[in-house]
């Protein structure tokens, strides 16, 4: 009994790491120069040099893991090196043996690139996406020909859609002839499946109401938030209603209810609430990043008459005389 106590002990350890791996790539981190996002969660990394044709000094295509691992400031290096290249290709990669990561949804790459040529090349980079082995689609980051400067460019956030279903992403260094000098380096510090960084907008603002007295008005303001934007999931709302020049938080009450949905309703409008403003104010967070957006202002007119508005109308019962 102690020894099969003891087996199973090993075998629940055994699990626990490799599950605590695989969520090591699916963590959420905090980026040095601003927003936040979720890592791209792979289980797999390749690396290729170009071997014998790629014959250059300080040629390097090392730390694939890097791109996916917990520490933002860790990167995956390519460096073509100095020499001569035919029909050179490097590369350095990440995937998954699990499920296909899904086609037309954003991937954030946090990189950076330098370089120029001194000698006659035709050479690119390119983010290249991969099903089973087969290109999908891919992205040029650079293109160097002949003599040049090259794109040195510091550090920055791409978004990429891939059009279809992949399982790994590479980044490729092709050279289909060259010899002399490159002077150059691409850093992958990061590849993101989820990335907040812009400020929340709306997808519809709050309208102007004509309503009479006894009446009711439904003001809306909506967050654009779609799977291929940028906006967490986790939004709030709060409804606010302007009072001399203080905005103040409504709460739901006999006139006001939804007050922390998009769609603020207000009944049974007493004539003190003509001429009032009202906004919203949405807020969201993602790990350590807070984001929150302000609503245009929706004006509320209240008709000292009593009636039914219709089709934008209003009757009024007639009197007895």
């Amino acid at each position: 009994m102690m020894k099969t106590n003891s087996i199973l002990r090993g075998i629940l350890t055994i699990v626990c790491f490799v599950v605590a791996s695989q969520l090591q790539s699916q963590e959420m981190v905090t980026l040095p120069n601003g927003g936040c996002g979720r890592l791209l969660d792979t289980n797999t990394s390749s690396s290729n040099d170009g071997g014998l044709l790629c014959v250059r000094l300080g040629k390097e295509a090392v730390n694939p893991g890097n791109m996916t691992d917990t520490d933002v400031n860790s990167y995956a290096s390519l460096k073509p090196g100095t020499g001569a290249g035919v029909l050179c290709s490097m590369s350095l990669g990440v995937g998954t043996t699990g499920a296909d990561f899904q086609a037309d949804k954003p991937v954030y790459i946090d990189f950076a690139s330098d370089g120029f040529n001194l000698y006659p090349s035709f050479n690119a980079g390119n983010f290249v996406f991969y099903n089973n082995g087969q290109e999908v689609y891919r992205v040029g980051i650079n293109e160097h020909l002949l003599l040049d400067l090259g794109d040195s460019k510091g550090r920055r956030i791409m978004k990429v859609t891939p059009p279809a279903a992949w399982d790994e992403v590479r980044l490729v260094f092709g050279e289909a002839l060259g010899a002399g000098l490159v002077f150059s380096q691409i850093r992958v510090y990061n590849i993101l499946s989820e990335y907040y960084l812009a400020p929340l907008t709306y997808l519809s603002q709050p309208g102007d109401h004509t309503v009479p007295v006894g009446g009711s008005a439904t003001i809306t303001a909506v967050i654009s938030n779609t799977p291929t934007d940028e906006t967490p999931d986790n939004i709030t709302y709060q409804w606010q209603v302007l009072k001399g020049s203080i905005w103040t938080n409504l709460v739901n009450d006999s006139h006001y209810s939804n007050v922390n949905s998009s769609a603020l309703m207000i009944n049974d409008i007493p004539e003190a609430f003509n001429n009032n403003q009202y906004r919203v104010v949405a807020h969201s967070s993602f790990y350590t990043c807070a984001f929150q957006a302000v609503s245009n202002v929706g004006n509320l007119y209240v008709n000292p008459i009593k009636g039914i508005i219709t089709n934008r109308m209003i009757y009024t019962k007639p009197s007895n005389n």
